[in-house]
């Protein structure tokens, strides 16, 4: 039995759930693991074994404004200790899945101020350099997932010009 040239094979990556995400999206072949930072990453099969790419590449999920107004007020120390994690991988999101407006407008009751808010995010986004991405829903958050890491898998794995 021939076995296929390696530049004939087609490699393809599989979502990497982590195994405390609450409400996750669904992914086609996913796997669910530990991952140390974020809510998603990718890996891939080789024939000897499945490499990950956790510590390089990773998302994290914020499905609600409510969600990230704790991660500013009562949830801050944790949320930050979550993005010093974040921080130390080369490519890392923070992917809402609301909008911007949505969270300056609909913030819940309570002491925090939308422009004390929107202030903490734009200083993670420097102090940690983490970008924020408001996707507007689940399935744009989803899809914006996805397609960051079809391109860290085609650029930066499979070399694509």
């Amino acid at each position: 039995m021939r076995q296929k040239p390696i530049d004939k094979i087609k490699y393809e990556f599989r979502v990497i759930q982590d195994t405390r995400e609450q409400t996750p999206w669904r992914f086609e072949k996913g796997i669910i693991q530990t991952i140390p930072a974020g809510d998603y990453s990718i890996g891939f099969q080789i024939p000897e074994r499945f490499l990950t790419y956790e510590h390089i590449i990773a998302v994290e999920r914020k499905s609600g404004v409510s969600e990230l107004y704790s991660a500013t007020g009562t949830e801050r120390e944790r949320f930050e200790n979550e993005l010093v994690k974040l921080s130390k991988l080369q490519y890392k999101y923070i992917i809402c899945e609301f909008t911007m407006v949505d969270l300056l407008n609909d913030a819940p009751p309570g002491k925090l101020d939308p422009k004390a808010v929107f202030g903490s995010i734009h200083a993670w986004m420097i102090k940690y350099d983490v970008p924020f991405i408001f996707a507007g829903t689940r399935q744009n958050a989803r899809a914006s997932a996805l397609k960051l890491f079809e391109m860290f898998f085609k650029h930066k794995i499979l070399g694509a010009k």
